[in-house]
């Protein structure tokens, strides 16, 4: 028999149910809803976790410990070039920001805050806003397929568009005065070939 209870304290909602398990009696509590409907949703998720026996209790960890374990992972099936960058990109982006929140209680608003101060505070191309969205999404995925949380936030995040620079051609008045720089250059008949060549 379940005993609910959902009620608002300091300007945030809570839930609460008790149950029993293996002859014992046993209570949760979860606080932080900003309104009653959130509160009531995640209570009975929790509930159908439960009864389908897929609930997972709260865990202390924090992002930033299971990164350091995930990247540590990573170095043993991709290139050195790729784990250095990965590792650049976990330590000073994704951690930097996101590293203090439990693994647990990372949201799909927490993951889109980081995009969005990236894009603002950051020159990184788009390629390496969408490599950590990319990051953040596989090692998340690992975390639930291990029974660490019930579901990958970052799956409900839009992956950050590449953009792709337009390339500048240089035209034939251009090109004449490079050459024209460049005609004491050991290079000059490289540059010349490759210009006009294409």
């Amino acid at each position: 028999m379940w005993l609910l209870d959902i009620k608002k304290e300091m300007n945030k909602w809570y839930y609460s149910f008790s149950y029993k398990e293996s002859n014992k009696h046993k209570k949760k509590l979860k606080l932080g809803f900003n309104t009653k409907k959130e509160a009531e949703s995640a209570m009975v998720e929790a509930m159908d976790s439960m009864n389908k026996g897929t609930y997972i209790g709260p865990s202390k960890t924090l992002y930033s410990g299971f990164m350091d374990s995930w990247i540590q992972d990573k170095k043993t099936n991709v290139k050195k070039n790729t784990y250095f960058n990965y590792k650049y990109l976990v330590d000073k982006f994704i951690v930097n920001q996101l590293g203090d929140i439990e693994l647990q209680k990372i949201t799909p608003r927490d993951i889109q805050s980081l995009h969005n101060d990236i894009k603002e505070h950051n020159k990184l191309s788009s390629e390496n806003l969408r490599k950590i969205h990319s990051i953040i999404n596989n090692s998340l995925t690992k975390a639930f397929k291990w029974g660490m949380i019930n579901k990958n936030p970052a799956s409900l995040v839009d992956a950050p568009k590449v953009v792709k620079k337009e390339v500048e051609v240089w035209n034939q008045d251009e090109i004449n005065k490079f050459l024209d720089k460049a005609k004491n250059s050991h290079y000059y008949h490289a540059f010349l070939l490759a210009l006009t060549t294409g």
